[in-house]
């Protein structure tokens, strides 16, 4: 889908930098949100999976701010609405550890 790595690289630009300053700002308090922790810290307190903690509504908009730029464009060509809350995923020193269950194979 995104060419041969699966994965594209956007190059910063005002309109997402003001759209992740106000998401940064949220998610420094949901990571230190004890129930949140609770519920996302995993891989042994390596890896906090934050998934739909975010609360970004379904056009991508978090405070008021617009989710715009090439990154958004392309999102929009590609999904349908409504767009899930976004993601705060924060990795911590160690990383990466086995998920609680996880095999040695698996890891």
């Amino acid at each position: 889908m995104f060419g041969t790595t699966g994965w594209l690289r956007f190059e910063a630009n005002d309109e997402i930098k003001k759209w992740a300053t106000a998401a940064q700002k949220f998610a420094s308090g949901a990571a230190q949100n004890p129930a949140l922790k609770e519920k996302w810290l995993q891989c042994e307190g390596t890896w906090y999976v934050g998934v739909d903690v975010l609360p970004s509504d379904e056009d991508g908009r978090f405070e008021g701010i617009e989710l715009a730029g090439p990154a958004s464009e392309l999102i929009q060509s590609v999904a349908t609405k409504p767009l899930h809350p976004a993601q705060v995923s924060i990795l911590y020193p160690g990383y990466p550890k086995p998920r609680q269950g996880e095999t040695k194979a698996g890891f």
